[in-house]
């Protein structure tokens, strides 16, 4: 009788709890976290969310506040429980592990450093149980990879806001994590100090080889330091590309608009396999697999940056007129905001931006008021199906 419990017991766990399968994927994958979802209460933080990051890797995290960033990073840390999903490091299943049990660092936005005790005890403080000499030894030698060797004596107090996050990035590395973990670690920083820092963190990342995970909401932060970037919106994944891919293939007008700067024409109606017609004119446009049909609707999108000032006896392909309703100066580049025109002259209700190098906008001495003739390059032309979050 009891061996048959036993085997009923046995047989109850096994349906309950179904073995998960490890990630079936590249041997190069370190981090997997599959399918999370976390809601607090009624709110959704994470609806369904799967990304990686293979070894050595920089990933950002990135998208408005309130869009699930920190809680992504608190799940894979062990913080925060997922309602839903596993997380793996390294081929492990760590979903239900605590956060020492992970082998990662963390580097916390407000720097938490201990007041009362010298830099060098701060970096060392992760190491309890090593000899008082290896730990000494460490510590310098992380302070020593982040600039800082010769501030070992002194206190937090004494030290900038940028050293002190160095002090706190070497204490999160001196026990030799295999995963580190940043959750906005410049954003309390001047904008001077975080392009220094910036460079420095990543200078140490690649020299560690180190799988680097980091939250943030600056977009300049995530394009210049990430090998590959998140981005997250009310909880959804929105992208998960390179910055390159983000900035010129954004997969939604979500990401088109968040990722710099973006021109969106809507309510183009689509005609033959590659052109669309635009308030009298007609463009040449490859919207490829957007399943469009024509005569449909189609939402145009285009980079100011992107825009040309042409003349239509030179280039008749994509060539509109627009008038210059003002010019604003932005330093290396001019941003010109412009008023569409039909063929004859007439405004149709329409806006685009159009960014200049300053030079060029002295040369053409654009004016408010001054008509021009603006170039739509079909191939700097994206284009989106319309849909009802489309309005930003």
């Amino acid at each position: 009788m009891a061996k048959a419990l036993r085997a009923n017991r046995s047989k109850k766990c096994f349906v309950t709890e179904p073995p998960v399968e490890p990630p079936a994927t590249d041997h190069r994958i370190f981090l997997e976290v599959r399918e999370i979802d976390k809601r607090f209460g009624a709110f959704t933080a994470l609806d369904n969310v799967s990304i990686s990051a293979r070894r050595g890797e920089f990933v950002s995290i990135l998208g408005p506040s309130g869009c699930g960033k920190t809680t992504m990073l608190r799940v894979i840390a062990g913080l925060e429980a997922q309602n839903n999903g596993t997380v793996w490091l390294n081929g492990r299943d760590v979903t239900r592990e605590p956060v020492t049990k992970r082998n990662l660092g963390i580097v916390f936005q407000s720097y938490a450093l201990f007041p009362n005790l010298t830099i060098l005890a701060n970096v060392g403080y992760g190491l309890q149980g090593r000899k008082s000499l290896d730990k000494q030894k460490r510590s310098l030698e992380m302070l020593d990879l982040v600039g800082l060797a010769d501030q070992a004596h002194k206190f937090p107090a004494q030290l900038s806001g940028g050293q002190q996050q160095r002090v706190a990035l070497a204490r999160a590395l001196s026990p030799c994590p295999e995963l580190l973990l940043l959750d906005e670690p410049l954003s309390a920083l001047d904008a001077r100090v975080r392009v220094h820092l910036r460079k420095e963190i990543r200078r140490i990342q690649e020299q560690l080889g180190i799988t680097t995970i980091m939250v943030t909401h600056d977009q300049e932060e995530a394009l210049t330091m990430a090998d590959r970037v998140v981005v997250l919106n009310e909880g959804r994944l929105m992208q998960f590309a390179t910055p390159q891919e983000l900035y010129r293939k954004p997969a939604n007008p979500f990401v088109a608009d968040f990722i710099g700067s973006m021109n969106f024409i809507r309510g183009c109606t689509t005609s033959g396999k590659d052109s669309v017609l635009l308030d009298g004119y007609t463009l040449q446009v490859d919207y490829g697999d957007t399943g469009i049909r024509e005569g449909g609707q189609i939402t145009l999108a285009i980079r100011p940056e992107d825009l040309k000032v042409g003349n239509q006896n030179r280039n008749k392909a994509n060539w509109l007129k627009a008038r210059v309703q003002g010019v604003e100066f932005r330093g290396a580049v001019d941003r010109v905001t412009l008023d569409l025109l039909s063929q004859e002259g007439v405004l149709v209700g329409r806006q685009l931006y159009l960014d200049l190098q300053d030079e060029s906008a002295e040369d053409l001495a654009l004016r408010t008021g001054h008509d021009l003739q603006i170039i739509l390059p079909p191939r700097k032309l994206l284009s989106f199906p319309p849909t009802v979050n489309e309005d930003l």
